[in-house]
């Protein structure tokens, strides 16, 4: 899945200070996990790329929930 910005929007910065210490270094982990070789996501600062990380596992969710929600219909018909 791709990553539709760069930089964090506003209500996800916000989201991400709302977690707790433990969740957000577990978030900018995975992040710092899935791009490890790219040079440029190295200048966000943690908070962002614990926004963006958020974002992406979002985004995730949604695309499961619906790739889910399209076995049932064709299983049910």
């Amino acid at each position: 899945m791709q990553m539709e910005t760069e930089k964090p929007t506003q209500e996800y910065v916000e989201r991400a200070m709302a977690l707790s210490a433990e969740e957000a270094r577990e978030l900018a982990a995975k992040f710092d996990a899935r791009f490890a070789k790219s040079r440029g996501y190295a200048r966000l600062a943690p908070l962002e790329r614990t926004a963006l990380q958020l974002c992406y596992e979002e985004q995730a969710l949604q695309q499961w929930r619906a790739n889910i929600s399209k076995l049932y219909q064709h299983n049910a018909g």
